[in-house]
């Protein structure tokens, strides 16, 4: 489960940049451009992937929420890997949560994957799926999941 959520990669994206930060003078543009998004990260700047241009119309909020979604994802794991470091294969609730969030993310990438290609192909059920969609990006469990990894006392 711990590389099939991607820790293990972001785990060593991290320690690539901290093996810059020993040598700061060296490495000056990665670790300007490594602050720079962190900085917009945290004021709220969107940094990350947009869906909004490849799916319908109709579908633009849900798949923005979909891209919140994916920044905060990011931003968790990176906190958690900070946090925890190599400790981090003990912390199995939390690592529950993140591939439950994982698991969500997905799911709502695939909903309006195919209620975009039905609304595309005029299908009868497109209405439906369009409302299930609604229904399934409004009302998932990611954001509280994610919150709770940031509040969680243990």
């Amino acid at each position: 489960m711990f590389d099939s959520i991607g820790i293990q990669y972001a785990g060593r994206q991290l320690s690539g940049l901290q093996k810059t930060m020993n040598n700061p003078f060296a490495n000056l543009g990665i670790i300007l451009k490594e602050g720079n998004k962190r900085f917009q990260r945290s004021i709220g700047l969107s940094s990350g992937p947009s869906f909004s241009e490849f799916v319908d119309p109709k579908l633009r909020n849900d798949a923005e929420i979909v891209s919140k979604a994916i920044r905060h994802f990011g931003s968790s794991v990176e906190y958690l890997l900070f946090k925890y470091k190599k400790n981090i294969i003990h912390e199995q609730m939390l690592l529950k949560r993140l591939a439950d969030s994982a698991i969500d993310i997905y799911s709502m990438v695939v909903v309006i994957s195919r209620v975009t290609r039905a609304l595309n192909k005029n299908l009868n059920s497109a209405g439906i799926e369009m409302n299930m969609c609604h229904v399934i990006c409004n009302e998932v469990r990611i954001a509280f999941i994610i919150l709770s990894l940031f509040y969680s006392q243990y």
